[in-house]
């Protein structure tokens, strides 16, 4: 009766122990999940500030390739001018 009671106990103790690896087993899992998904939302919000970064940029750029063209326009048009002014004198 002795040793039924030791048998039992340590059936149910190593039944304790499975469950309790395979709980932490699963948590694992979970964990790895979340450590995943949080690792590929990193990942999209850098590349998602990468792309605005790079439409800044291009804006940026439009903006002053604009701003050149319209200077060369005024630029040319006041040369017109001068031109027109000094044939006029002459």
């Amino acid at each position: 009766r002795d040793m039924a009671q030791q048998t039992a106990e340590r059936q149910a103790r190593t039944e304790r122990q499975r469950s309790a690896r395979r709980i932490l087993s699963s948590g694992g899992v979970v964990y790895a999940e979340e450590a995943r998904q949080i690792e590929a939302t990193r990942v999209q919000t850098e590349l998602m500030n990468q792309q605005a970064a790079t439409l800044k940029r291009d804006r940026i750029a439009r903006d002053h390739e604009a701003a050149a063209a319209r200077l060369r326009r005024e630029e040319g048009q006041e040369l017109r001018l001068d031109e027109r002014n000094v044939q006029q004198m002459l």
